[in-house]
Protein backbone atom coordinates (compact mmCIF):
# COMPACT_ATOMS: atom_id res chain seq x y z
CA UNK A 1 0.00 0.00 0.00
CA UNK A 2 1.36 3.32 -0.67
CA UNK A 3 -0.13 5.05 2.14
CA UNK A 4 1.90 4.90 5.36
CA UNK A 5 -0.67 4.16 8.37
CA UNK A 6 0.88 7.14 10.39
CA UNK A 7 -0.84 9.50 7.32
CA UNK A 8 -4.74 8.28 8.15
CA UNK A 9 -6.93 10.72 8.93
CA UNK A 10 -7.90 11.62 12.36
CA UNK A 11 -11.80 10.71 13.33
CA UNK A 12 -13.69 13.58 13.43
CA UNK A 13 -17.11 12.63 13.93
CA UNK A 14 -19.05 12.47 17.55
CA UNK A 15 -17.67 9.42 19.19
CA UNK A 16 -20.05 6.14 19.47
CA UNK A 17 -21.43 4.54 19.98
CA UNK A 18 -24.78 5.63 18.18
CA UNK A 19 -27.99 3.58 18.37
CA UNK A 20 -31.13 3.71 16.67
CA UNK A 21 -33.35 4.47 19.10
CA UNK A 22 -36.59 4.46 16.87
CA UNK A 23 -37.06 4.00 13.40
CA UNK A 24 -35.97 7.22 12.82
CA UNK A 25 -33.68 8.65 15.18
CA UNK A 26 -30.04 8.31 15.70
CA UNK A 27 -28.06 9.23 18.87
CA UNK A 28 -24.98 9.78 20.42
CA UNK A 29 -23.67 8.22 23.64
CA UNK A 30 -24.85 11.65 25.65
CA UNK A 31 -28.40 10.97 23.59
CA UNK A 32 -27.51 13.97 21.62
CA UNK A 33 -29.55 13.44 18.39
CA UNK A 34 -27.28 12.41 15.77
CA UNK A 35 -29.52 11.97 12.65
CA UNK A 36 -33.06 11.95 11.61
CA UNK A 37 -33.46 9.48 9.35
CA UNK A 38 -35.76 9.05 6.05
CA UNK A 39 -38.06 5.39 5.57
CA UNK A 40 -40.07 4.11 3.46
CA UNK A 41 -39.36 3.79 -0.39
CA UNK A 42 -36.53 1.31 0.40
CA UNK A 43 -34.58 3.61 2.84
CA UNK A 44 -35.72 1.92 5.99
CA UNK A 45 -32.00 0.13 6.11
CA UNK A 46 -30.14 3.44 6.21
CA UNK A 47 -31.23 4.04 10.06
CA UNK A 48 -28.87 1.11 11.33
CA UNK A 49 -26.22 1.82 8.57
CA UNK A 50 -25.93 5.61 10.07
CA UNK A 51 -25.72 4.28 13.63
CA UNK A 52 -23.07 1.56 12.78
CA UNK A 53 -20.54 4.73 10.86
CA UNK A 54 -18.21 4.93 13.95
CA UNK A 55 -17.72 1.14 14.18
CA UNK A 56 -17.53 0.71 10.65
CA UNK A 57 -14.79 3.49 10.57
CA UNK A 58 -12.57 2.99 13.15
CA UNK A 59 -12.41 -1.05 11.46
CA UNK A 60 -11.67 0.37 8.09
CA UNK A 61 -9.14 2.78 9.78
CA UNK A 62 -7.55 -0.39 11.56
CA UNK A 63 -7.72 -2.97 8.87
CA UNK A 64 -6.22 -0.51 6.22
CA UNK A 65 -2.92 -0.35 9.28
CA UNK A 66 -3.22 -4.00 9.52
CA UNK A 67 -2.46 -4.25 5.81
CA UNK A 68 -0.27 -1.62 5.34
CA UNK A 69 2.32 -2.93 8.35
CA UNK A 70 1.61 -6.48 6.90
CA UNK A 71 3.07 -5.31 3.80
CA UNK A 72 6.51 -3.54 5.25
CA UNK A 73 6.96 -7.03 7.42
CA UNK A 74 6.56 -8.67 4.24
CA UNK A 75 8.69 -6.75 1.80
CA UNK A 76 11.50 -9.24 2.38
CA UNK A 77 9.84 -11.62 0.30
CA UNK A 78 8.63 -8.91 -3.05
CA UNK A 79 7.67 -10.59 -6.17
CA UNK A 80 5.92 -13.20 -4.41
CA UNK A 81 1.92 -13.09 -3.91
CA UNK A 82 2.38 -9.86 -6.88
CA UNK A 83 -1.28 -10.58 -8.07
CA UNK A 84 -2.46 -11.06 -4.91
CA UNK A 85 -1.08 -8.08 -3.18
CA UNK A 86 -2.22 -5.48 -6.08
CA UNK A 87 -5.97 -6.72 -5.31
CA UNK A 88 -5.43 -5.93 -1.87
CA UNK A 89 -3.77 -2.39 -2.60
CA UNK A 90 -6.66 -2.11 -4.68
CA UNK A 91 -8.97 -2.45 -1.76
CA UNK A 92 -7.02 -0.62 0.90
CA UNK A 93 -7.16 2.65 -2.01
CA UNK A 94 -10.78 2.49 -2.13
CA UNK A 95 -11.11 2.04 1.86
CA UNK A 96 -9.07 4.92 2.21
CA UNK A 97 -10.83 7.09 -0.41
CA UNK A 98 -14.35 5.86 1.65
CA UNK A 99 -12.37 7.43 5.14
CA UNK A 100 -11.51 10.15 3.86
CA UNK A 101 -14.52 10.96 2.25
CA UNK A 102 -16.09 10.55 5.82
CA UNK A 103 -13.52 12.06 7.79
CA UNK A 104 -12.61 15.24 5.98
CA UNK A 105 -15.02 17.99 5.80
CA UNK A 106 -16.84 19.31 2.17
CA UNK A 107 -14.97 21.01 -0.31
CA UNK A 108 -17.72 24.00 -0.39
CA UNK A 109 -19.31 23.16 2.96
CA UNK A 110 -23.31 24.90 2.45
CA UNK A 111 -24.03 28.12 4.39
Amino acid sequence: MTTPSQTLPTLRSTPGPWELLSEQMVYGPERQLIAKVAIGSGKDGNGPLIAAAPELLIALRTLIKAIADLEVAMDSVTGQFAREWTAINTACTEALGALLKATLPPLNPQP
